[in-house]
């Protein structure tokens, strides 16, 4: 039995990215591009049973029966999409259709690499994220992006559930889409705006559509708990922003802590003939930075850094053209 991960190609390179990923994965299916249009029982089944779904070159057509067939998986796949022109104006139909993954403009190699970096497993996490969400399609994107970064979502199904999850779990932030089914703003403000616990996290409410917020769910007392009320979209945009700091920044900072005490500014803006100079005697006396557990180090935080540059490939497109205030800022 093969463990190994099943990948399902669909695109007009099927054996060139083939023979990259075939050493690492399972290929199960190879489509053409110009097969796709005839929605064939291959096709259907290359869909319904891949571990991860690359598709590149298809029509709009394709790709909603691609989404719709990926979508009725009750365990599904990852479904990464491949295009060469990203237009702004198609973004809310790819959101729309849970699509969280897309890769534009990228040579092979890239594609390859950002298969192989974003299927790792991760080592460690950087903690819990509590999420109560009754949309299927933003909890898939958040999903996506979350766990990309290495961070664990907990899901909550109920006020009450969330509310218990950020007592009994290391949670490091929690998010709830106020437009979810059974959910009543009034009943949860009065369970969590003396709960010290919950103020004590950062809390972030969202609504995929800001204009049907009505002026009492803002003034209901959310303006205790939480600084903003995001869109979907700006929720997708801060998430990638953030969380990509947080996994870039830590091994980079790690890296210049590791070095801080061996000149690193002074040589990294002085030549050779400079440092000589400035140092004077100290420059034969100072210590290696080059030894094997010095060396052993910078390698894992260079990995890190990689890893994140790797990665954000895939979400870029879900930031924000520009960043401004969010719609709904909350006079906290």
């Amino acid at each position: 039995m093969n463990n190994r991960q099943s990948i399902i190609l669909i695109t007009n390179r099927n054996k060139e990215i083939s023979a990259h990923l075939s050493a690492t994965y399972f290929v199960e299916y190879e489509i053409e591009t110009d097969q796709c249009d005839a929605l064939n029982e291959n096709f259907i089944n290359a869909v319904t049973s891949g571990d991860i779904i690359l598709v590149e070159g298809v029509s709009t057509k394709v790709v909603d029966t691609i989404v719709e067939v990926w979508s009725q998986r009750s365990k599904r796949g990852r479904l990464i999409f491949c295009i060469d022109e990203y237009k702004t104006g198609y973004k809310k139909n790819y959101i729309s259709r849970g699509i969280s993954e897309i890769l534009i403009h990228k040579k092979v190699e890239d594609i390859v690499n950002y298969i192989r970096m974003t299927s790792e497993k991760p080592k460690g996490s950087y903690g819990n994220i509590v999420l109560l969400d009754s949309d299927i399609i933003q909890n898939s994107i958040i999903d996506q992006i979350v766990s990309v970064f290495h961070f664990n979502i907990i899901r909550a199904a109920t006020i009450d559930e969330l509310i218990d999850l950020v007592h009994r779990e290391n949670v490091e932030m929690a998010l709830m889409n106020i437009g979810s089914k059974n959910i009543n703003i009034q009943e949860f403000i009065r369970k969590t705006y003396t709960d010290t616990v919950f103020k004590g996290i950062p809390f972030i409410p969202y609504k995929a559509n800001l204009d049907d917020v009505f002026i009492h769910e803002i003034l209901s007392g959310l303006h205790r708990l939480s600084k903003v009320v995001l869109s979907a979209e700006e929720l997708y945009s801060f998430l990638v922003s953030t969380l990509f700091r947080k996994v870039f920044l830590t091994p980079l900072y790690r890296l210049k802590t590791v070095t801080a005490a061996t000149g690193t500014p002074q040589f990294a803006r002085e030549s050779l003939r400079q440092l000589y100079h400035s140092i004077g005697y100290d420059l034969f006396t100072m210590d290696h930075i080059c030894g094997e557990e010095h060396c052993k180090q910078y390698r894992g935080y260079v990995r890190e850094l990689e890893y994140a540059m790797n990665v954000i490939d895939g979400f870029q497109w879900l930031l924000l053209e520009k960043r401004e205030d969010p719609t709904c800022e909350l006079d906290v």
